[in-house]
Order: C-alpha cells, then structure tokens, then sequence
C-alpha cells in the first residue's frame, strides 16, 4: 500500500534522473491495472528507501516490473527483498517472464546477477527547444495533422493503426498493444499523455498515424508512440507528425524533448538525427524466464 504519492515520486526522482513521473500520472496507473502490485520499504526511521512494482504487459504473457533503491540503502539487500515479492506476485498471477528496464550500470548488475538477461536496448536522444528554429508543419499530400483535443472520436481510428505499428518496431516491444481498453489507459487516459500535445493524421477522415507525447513533471517533454499506418509509411507522415510536436512542445514552454527508439529502429533514428536530436542516455531491457 502506498501511503503518500508524493513521497514516492520523490524518491522515483532522486534514484532515476530521467524520470518522467507525476504523483496524477502514477495514480492513474494504480488505479487503471488491478493485478498490480507496488511494494515499498522503510528504513528505521521511517524513510522510504526502495519501491518496485510489476504489472502485467498489454498483448503479451509477461509482466513489467521495475525496482529502484535509494543510492544510500544499496547492497544491503532490500532491492533483492522487493523483487522477490514482486516475482512472487507475478508467477502467482500466471505470469511467463518479467521484463525489466535498466538505466544504470548498478542496475543492470543487479538484475543480472539474479539471472535477467539482455533482450534489446533503446538509444535516448533529446531536442534543446530553446535553441531549434522548426519551421512551419507541413503535412505531406493529402494528409492532415489535428490535435486530439480538437477532433475527439479518433481513438478507435488510432488503435487500428497501433495493432499494426507496434509488432513492426524491433526488439523487446515486438507485440501488439492490447485490447481497446488497454491500449486507452497505457497511452491516451493518462494524465500526462496531454491531449493538445498529441497529433494525429488523417486521410479523409480515417486516421493513418498518430504521435503521442508524454508531459514531464518539469520543462521536459517525453515522446510517446509514433505509429503510422503500413500503407502510408515512406511518405513523410511521421516527420510531421514530430515536427508538429516539437512546434507545440516548445510553444507550451518547455525546454527539452526526449525520446528513446530501439537500436534497431533504423528509419525513426534517422529521423530524429535529421531534427537534430543528440545523445542523451540509454535504456536496457531485461528479460527473465519464470
């Protein structure tokens, strides 16, 4: 049971320097995933030191789990304590394997020596907005660029493009996104997938691609899923789709835009470098067998 939200995205920011988390935002992913489980503890005097949570991945029979201790409570076995639980809470649940994210050489130590396995890595690189002069979006022929704020109903639409969009992108996401409901609450429900700040293409009215951005808690700005239809991909959609983001992103004040891509995913790599996106860290999978 968590007690103080706010207490937890404090120590979510002190051990992970890149965290893109708001007490609403981890709120609504509590309350929206019912086999979740979250486990904290406490040092003798009361202060949270370590939390760790798994949930069940949308489209697949593994779960995602994440620990995180406070620098000051390592090596002293509380890591190892929580993910037990969590593996625990898993397997009971009927889970296959737990997928975990590492962004740290101590991480990755750690779960590598209780027998996780690298699975794929995904390159993180950031835009500076204060510096980029990005000129007007222009979409390419026929194609339309609105933001869901302004054109609700588009859900549906942007689902049937994500069941083909998110088995192309290579690595460990080569699955689908779930059922409805879940492709809702993991990417369009959340508080901080901000409606006005995400962009969706149309042809006559049908939806063929959609970019998702994720409000940080800060003046930074993360991209979500950027999916475009099979039959429209090689046409420019996706670039205007980013650049429709990164001119909003910066109108709404804030100072950088992250995104992250599988190492693999050559043509959205490309993209990036081509706007001007930099080195700004990486991100590990993790694979387990239960």
């Amino acid at each position: 049971m968590i007690d103080d939200l706010g207490e937890l995205v404090a120590l979510i920011d002190a051990t992970d320097p890149h965290a893109d988390v708001t007490a609403d935002d981890l709120a609504h992913r509590i309350s929206s995933t019912p086999a979740r489980l979250d486990v904290t503890e406490r040092d003798a005097s009361g202060v949270l030191v370590a939390w760790g949570y798994v949930e069940p991945i949308a489209g697949s029979s593994d779960w995602a789990a994440t620990v995180q201790v406070r620098a000051s409570t390592r090596l002293r076995g509380v890591g190892g304590r929580v993910l037990a639980s969590l593996t625990r809470h898993a397997a009971a649940a009927g889970a296959t394997a737990l997928e975990v994210e590492s962004r740290d050489d101590t991480g990755t130590a750690f779960l590598l020596a209780r027998g996780f396995v690298e699975t794929g890595r995904e390159l993180e690189v950031a835009l500076d907005l204060v510096g980029t002069e990005c000129g007007l979006p222009v979409p390419p022929q026929r194609v339309t660029i609105v933001r869901r704020s302004d054109h609700p109903g588009l859900e549906s639409g942007m689902y049937a493009v994500a069941l083909e969009a998110e088995p192309d992108i290579p690595g460990a996401h080569e699955r689908g996104p779930g059922t409805f409901e879940e492709f809702l609450a993991v990417n369009l429900d959340r508080p901080a997938r901000r409606p006005e700040l995400t962009f969706v293409a149309l042809v006559d009215g049908k939806v063929v691609g959609y970019a998702i951005l994720h409000a940080g808690p800060r003046d930074v700005c993360f991209h979500g899923m950027t999916g475009v239809a099979r039959a429209w991909r090689g046409r420019g959609v996706a670039a205007a789709l980013k650049r429709n983001q990164i001119v909003a992103a910066r109108a709404a004040g804030y100072r950088l835009l992250v995104t992250e891509n599988e190492e693999r995913n050559v043509p959205i790599r490309r993209l990036n470098e081509a706007f001007g996106y930099t080195p700004y860290g990486q991100t590990l999978f993790l694979r387990k067998e239960l």
